[in-house]
């Protein structure tokens, strides 16, 4: 996802999350917090996907025992949304946490 941000951006996405990896902040921003709550997201999503081809693969075998053509095509049709579900939703947690870190990179005023 990091190469297509890049061509996406003009290697800007890259340059960037290097930025980003060298700033040490005073006190926490919630563009941080923000942040790290979205990295977690593609783990769920990206885990959508690896685990609906393990289903797929189910499927292949119940297949083989006898499972009726009807409820085969019908699971896999529904596998085969929840893949695309979720590849796009990481590509867009990808493109919003790529925006948050440049965002973090600009001007950041504390008020007490």
């Amino acid at each position: 996802m990091d190469r297509w941000a890049d061509d996406r951006t003009d290697g800007q996405h890259t340059k960037n999350w290097n930025a980003y990896l060298q700033v040490a902040f005073k006190s926490d921003p919630i563009g941080r917090r923000y942040a790290r709550s979205l990295v977690l997201r593609p783990k769920f999503e990206l885990g959508v996907f690896f685990a609906m081809v393990s289903a797929g693969l189910g499927l292949v075998w119940l297949g083989t025992l006898g499972l009726r053509c009807s409820v085969l095509i019908s699971c896999s049709l529904l596998g085969l949304l929840f893949i695309v579900w979720g590849l796009v939703e990481a590509s867009d947690t990808h493109k919003v946490l790529s925006k948050t870190r440049a965002a973090l990179l600009g001007t950041i005023r504390v008020v007490e």
